[in-house]
């Protein structure tokens, strides 16, 4: 790896600027077709000295095997450097970058098998690969400002970034598709990568990594008491809400999802009173006053509370008190009405159904809601509550 690393854009702006630096990639690409023999195999080169890896492709000319810019690390005032960056691109393309761009440089073409074959583990690539990116973020986040920010914490703004950036680097991989073999290997090595960052995303969330100590609020998390336990409650900029006991040795929980048909605002209020973080409430029309009471309740008790409704007669004139709870009335955006019915309790489960929180829902129709018990379910609903609470409509 290069010394010294560069933006791809800093490449060859103006004299003194840096170039880029190859490591040629060793196995070459059969042209293929009738006129195949005695022709020039396309090679690639991968850029070594950007801060993203990408791949260029350079023509073999004759027996020269020498890249774009004619030595391993073209000088400023070559004849490649001088070339404006649209002919530069015409003369040698870019076909990948990111994770599918290191990917491809591990491979070689195996004139036996007829078929490519990757020179280190898949999985050594994904960590080295990972541990670089990661080690670079927490290098330019160690600052004083960032003292109250946990390790984990840390490590999961990166995963967001991270993640957006992997995602872009591989749409910007389209040319790649000219190799149609190529392409579908780096798209599942692609894949296999996103599934790492998702796996590494949970087990940060739901605490599997974490020791004892590190569960603390030196981060600015609130540290509760769930069910016994110390338990801390963690939001990243996702939306995203995960409550996880601080006991390595506890033994996971066993729920069983409900479904309710009959007395549903008794069973609500029940399953509201069980709440040791948060409420979020996207509710179509809310004017039964016994749930209401238990909402204000457990605003009281200091549990992050807020609510969205429809903006409509019934909820302005017969709505319940909700007392001093946030609250957002809003109306629909396609013609229609904001018609959710659905509350999402400490990021674990959802309440959802036909059932309005309404006294006409309890007392005269026929309706059901369900209980369900599902992290990802449950972080779902919150980033769509959010989206829902900080709109633009009318207030």
């Amino acid at each position: 790896m290069a010394d010294e690393l560069h933006n791809e854009e800093e490449f060859y702006q103006d004299k003194g600027w840096p170039t880029e630096e190859y490591s040629l990639c060793r196995y070459e690409l059969p042209v293929l077709g009738e006129d195949a023999e005695g022709a020039d195999f396309d090679q690639f080169a991968l850029i070594t000295n950007a801060i993203y890896p990408y791949i260029r492709l350079t023509k073999r000319r004759g027996n020269s095997h020498i890249p774009c810019g004619g030595a391993i690390s073209p000088a400023t005032d070559g004849w490649f450097a001088n070339k404006p960056e649209q002919e530069r691109n015409k003369w040698c393309p870019k076909i990948a970058w990111g994770f599918a761009a290191v990917f491809l440089a591990n491979l070689r073409y195996d004139a036996v098998q007829k078929d490519y074959v990757l020179l280190k583990d898949l999985s050594e690539l994904i960590r080295h690969y990972y541990e670089k990116y990661l080690k670079m973020y927490l290098q330019c986040h160690n600052g004083l400002k960032y003292k109250g920010h946990s390790p984990y914490q840390k490590e999961l703004n990166f995963l967001e970034e991270h993640w957006a950036l992997i995602k872009s680097f591989w749409e910007k991989s389209e040319p790649l598709k000219v190799y149609a073999d190529l392409y579908d290997y780096a798209k599942d090595a692609e894949t296999d990568y996103e599934n790492f960052l998702y796996a590494r995303k949970e087990a940060i969330l739901t605490r599997r990594e974490l020791k004892a100590d590190s569960l603390n609020d030196k981060g600015g998390n609130r540290i509760i008491n769930q069910n016994g336990e110390r338990s801390v409650y963690v939001e990243n900029n996702t939306g995203t809400i995960v409550i996880g006991a601080n006991n390595e040795k506890s033994v996971a929980k066993t729920y069983k999802n409900e479904a309710y048909f009959n007395d549903i605002a008794t069973q609500i209020i029940k399953d509201l009173d069980e709440a040791k973080v948060s409420i979020l409430v996207a509710i179509a029309w809310f004017t039964n006053q016994r749930i209401a009471d238990k909402l204000v309740e457990k605003f009281k008790q200091g549990l992050d509370v807020k609510v969205v409704f429809y903006d409509d007669h019934t909820n302005s004139k017969f709505g319940a008190n909700i007392g001093g709870i946030p609250f957002k009335a809003i109306r629909g955006t396609r013609g229609g009405i904001m018609h959710n019915k659905f509350c999402v309790i400490d990021n674990q489960k959802v309440i959802t159904g036909s059932y309005n929180w309404s006294d006409n829902a309890e007392n005269k129709n026929h309706e059901n809601a369900a209980l369900v018990y599902d992290n990802d379910c449950a972080s779902s609903y919150s980033v769509e509550f959010r989206r829902l609470f900080n709109s633009s409509e009318k207030e």
